[in-house]
């Protein structure tokens, strides 16, 4: 029988070898397609130089913050697709912070059996080379989960070649609920935030996601989009998707598509010419 040892370097090693794609990575999530707005070139720049030189001490920690929607996660899987397609033998694990916390507390739950899982659920994540997280400000509802996580970054922080990527929808001095000298950790490297995309950004994320997508809109529905959804990317893409499902039909009728405040009224007879209008959300 295998000593108590044996056991946990062997289920480490299992973890290990499974967790690459923890969190589901997007492989259609790239830099090639990802439309950066001026004021966001050197966050981008960054970016691709941590993806093509991982653990260098100029870029670590790598913090990103700023408004939902806005492209943080596309630009860390941008990084994880670039890391994994140029250098196969640097491992990295992606997570969200909330199924951080599920698995801390699955591991917890396991305690008072022999489970090395449980022993080494740190080694779940300090054996790769790139640690990301994603969406940090949750953390804030895991008091013990936190404690763990602040453990797990200081190898990543302490030991040479190693690299840590976080994401938050806030800077690090307003993470509530965290000790100072978690935040401080985060502010020892670049600490950068993502602005939202201007009009001409948002209306080359348009066209691009057209492109991606297939299908093409009149320059007055693209107009109306940019100048209509100008804080969330993520909002963009949705009524891009939306108008993309609806205009696959042929109805004598008005085309109705939410997105924030507004209701975007298309008929589709009219699509060759684009005319629109446009009612304020009841």
């Amino acid at each position: 029988n295998p000593t108590y040892a044996e056991a946990s370097a062997a289920t480490v090693q299992k973890q290990v070898s499974s967790f690459k794609d923890y969190g589901n990575i997007n492989p259609t999530k790239t830099f090639e397609n990802y439309v950066t707005d001026p004021e966001n070139q050197l966050v981008y720049a960054i970016a691709q130089s941590i993806a093509n030189n991982p653990g260098t001490d100029s870029y670590n920690p790598f913090y990103i913050y700023g408004g939902s929607g806005l492209g943080k996660t596309h630009l860390l899987w941008a990084i994880a697709n670039r890391i994994k397609e140029t250098k196969p033998n640097v491992s990295v694990a992606y997570i969200r912070a909330e199924e951080f916390i599920r698995s801390y507390v699955d591991s917890m739950a396991k305690k008072n059996a022999f489970d090395p899982q449980q022993v080494h659920f740190q080694d779940r994540f300090t054996q790769y080379n790139v640690f990301i997280m994603d969406d940090i400000q949750s953390l804030t509802r895991g008091e013990k989960a936190r404690d763990t996580f602040f453990d797990i970054i200081a190898e990543f922080l302490d030991k040479p070649g190693r690299q840590l990527i976080l994401a938050s929808d806030v800077p690090p001095g307003n993470l509530k609920n965290f000790s100072p000298r978690l935040v401080s950790r985060f502010g020892s490297g670049v600490c950068r935030e993502i602005y939202p995309p201007s009009n001409e950004t948002r209306l080359a994320i348009i066209k691009s996601k057209c492109s991606e997508l297939k299908i093409e809109f009149p320059e007055s529905v693209v107009d109306y989009i940019a100048n209509n959804i100008r804080s969330s990317v993520r909002e963009i893409e949705g009524a891009i998707k939306t108008l993309k499902s609806l205009f696959s039909y042929s109805w004598p009728c008005l085309l109705h598509v939410w997105h924030g405040k507004h209701i975007v009224v298309v008929r589709n007879d009219d699509i060759g010419e684009g005319r629109r209008q446009s009612r304020k959300q009841r």
